[in-house]
């Protein structure tokens, strides 16, 4: 089965290496968490606006907002809001607050314009005065259109814009969310790493491989049938992913090899999935193939292919194979085959091979007493 063993190797190594990229992806996606826990706050006061602060861990107090200019929403409600705030003496810039903060920055805000109207007092205003932990970033492209646009529609000069009002968003942040962040991504990595070590294990373990190994061993002659079937795998050309003459047909799902015998096939067809998006559909996927056999008891197998087209390949060749299988699906064929399975028999199956054994006494179509199919 060395012809096999390397169709496998190749398709679980693709596996593992995609497996370990996307670990490391996570991995470096949660390393700014992890060192941002381990960084000191910075005091949000003491910072020199004129530099370049993207990624800069402060803390301090918010005690002014001057308006929202954006907002996001989901289901039609308010999830999270930009506003206005001092950046020291002499700049402005954005805050990003999400729904758990925003009633008490409303809050703030509304005090801030009372203030300003002289319908409040100072000390009112500092009552409602906010202790954060935040990180600040650079904004968006799409929310630096509204932050642009805000300060249009206030009739603020283009050139003040650029240098008073800073392309910076600060985000509420606790050093236990950080870690909670990093924490999330290191387990979604170390997911990823074991996946990709139990795929290694396998592939040297040989699990792979163990439906043909089952198949051999409960057959009636064992050494007989492994000759056989390592005779089909050596000299039986891979066809889209799948190894196919009168005898045997071995496909794979991930990477585990399956095999049946092909005189028991009595029904193939083209596995479709839609997939859907919060109930909108939004791609079909039509790249398996399914197989039904005949037995002492009904079995199927789903193969992996890489293309739709190929699919349909696979069951024409089959059908040269296998004359008395039904094709395509129907879910009057699921049905039947589920609660009336002689009735699913006797569309194709049983018809052709009586037929067969009229026009040959010694034709023999009892597939009953074979192995069974893994």
């Amino acid at each position: 089965m060395n012809k096999l063993k390397k169709a496998i190797f190749g398709k679980c190594m693709k596996k593992i290496i995609i497996n370990l990229i996307v670990g490391s992806i996570f991995l470096a996606m949660g390393i700014p968490a992890w060192k941002a826990y381990k960084t000191d706050a910075v005091d949000f006061e003491s910072l020199d606006f004129s530099k370049n602060l993207s990624g800069t861990y402060v803390k301090g107090t918010l005690e002014f907002v001057y308006d929202c200019y954006c907002e996001e929403t989901q289901n039609n409600k308010v999830s999270s809001r930009y506003y206005i705030i001092d950046a020291g003496d002499e700049h402005y810039m954005s805050l990003h607050v999400v729904k758990s903060d925003l009633d008490e920055i409303e809050a703030l805000m509304q005090a801030s314009w009372d203030y300003m109207d002289g319908k409040s007092t100072l000390d009112t205003l500092l009552e409602h005065r906010y202790e954060f932990e935040g990180v600040i970033s650079s904004l968006a492209s799409d929310t630096l259109i509204y932050y642009n646009q805000y300060m249009a529609e206030c009739g603020i000069m283009p050139t003040k814009q650029q240098t008073t009002f800073l392309p910076y968003t600060l985000e509420f942040q606790t050093k236990t969310s950080r870690l909670i962040f990093f924490s999330a991504f290191g387990i979604t990595a170390g997911i990823f790493y074991l996946i990709a070590l139990i795929r290694l294990l396998g592939l040297f373990t040989g699990f792979y491989t163990r439906a043909i190994k089952k198949y051999i061993k409960n057959s009636t002659n064992p050494t007989a049938t492994k000759e056989k079937v390592e005779h089909f795998l050596q000299n039986t050309n891979l066809l889209h992913d799948v190894y196919c003459n009168e005898d045997f047909i071995c496909g794979f799902h991930g990477c585990s090899a399956m095999i049946g015998e092909t005189r028991k096939i009595v029904w193939a067809y083209q596995f479709t999935i839609n997939h859907k998006y919060a109930g909108i559909f939004t791609y079909k996927k039509e790249n398996s193939l399914m197989v039904y056999f005949h037995d002492s008891y009904f079995a199927h197998m789903g193969f992996d292919i890489k293309k739709a087209l190929h699919v349909s390949q696979l069951i024409g060749r089959l059908s040269r194979y296998c004359p008395w299988m039904i094709e395509g699906y129907s879910d009057e064929l699921l049905n039947m085959y589920t609660k009336d399975r002689n009735a699913f028999l006797n569309l194709r199956y049983n018809p052709w091979h009586e037929e067969q054994a009229k026009k040959d006494p010694f034709y023999n179509s009892d597939t009953t007493n074979s192995t069974n199919v893994y």
